[in-house]
């Protein structure tokens, strides 16, 4: 039996977030079990992002097996706003500081 994805309840507020920075934000999560939540574009650029709630939001057992499946990108994990501004900034850096901090 497959149960409906739970949204985490701060999903809008960081979705909201992604796009006043300009990102198009695609809901995903329901593709496959493990799946991340969203889908963003930012800047010619695609990535995955996990929406956790703070302090006891965790990836699951399947979040973490789809995660080292996945031959892509890994996903992000955004808890709030202040890290969706973070993320932005990241990703933002030039590819060779961003290897360095991440």
């Amino acid at each position: 039996m497959r149960y409906a994805a739970r949204v985490d309840r701060n999903q809008k507020d960081i979705i909201d977030a992604l796009e006043k920075i300009g990102a198009s934000v695609e809901a995903i999560r329901s593709l496959h079990g493990g799946c991340p939540d969203l889908l963003v574009g930012f800047q010619g650029r695609n990535y995955l992002i996990e929406v956790k709630v703070p302090k006891e939001g965790r990836l699951s057992e399947i979040q973490k097996v789809w995660r080292d499946d996945w031959s892509g990108g890994k996903p992000f994990v955004i808890k709030s706003v202040e890290d969706v501004i973070l993320w932005a900034g990241l990703v933002s850096l030039p590819e060779q500081r961003r290897k360095v901090i991440g």
